[in-house]
């Protein structure tokens, strides 16, 4: 089975996932992971447990319509490549524009996790917020 695990912030692949994605790679899916960085710290960990990383454009502090139309592009394109069984999404705008690409794109099984409130209910400190 190929599982693709998608999140926003790359290092959170190695500090909160990296166990189920080496659970995943041990029990004999293939794993992809993707996420807006593309740290080298980051693609070492991946491929040091049997699984690829794959980065798309997505901006994780905001939302911009333009630049959201550019992730919701490259998701439809990781989806159409790599053609997964599962999509494990987690971060609010994975689970949000993931959850709908995937379905699209023909992704049998779609999970999804929102661990935390994100960016849009942090206390602003600023004039703009």
């Amino acid at each position: 089975m190929k599982v693709l695990v998608l999140t926003a912030d790359a290092n959170t692949l190695i500090y909160h996932r990296g166990d189920l994605i080496r659970d995943l790679a041990a029990h004999g899916c293939e794993v992809v992971t993707s996420a807006a960085e593309d740290y080298e710290h980051v693609q070492k960990f991946v491929q040091s447990i049997g699984a690829r990383h794959v980065p798309i454009r997505m901006v994780r502090s905001r939302v911009n319509p333009l630049s959201d139309v550019f992730t919701l592009l490259d998701m439809w394109r990781l989806f159409r490549s790599e053609q997964p069984e599962a999509l494990f999404a987690y971060t609010i705008k994975s689970v949000v524009y993931g959850c709908v690409v995937a379905r699209h794109a023909g992704v049998p099984r779609v999970y999804a996790l929102l661990p935390g409130l994100g960016f849009t209910f942090v206390k602003q400190t600023t004039l703009k917020g």
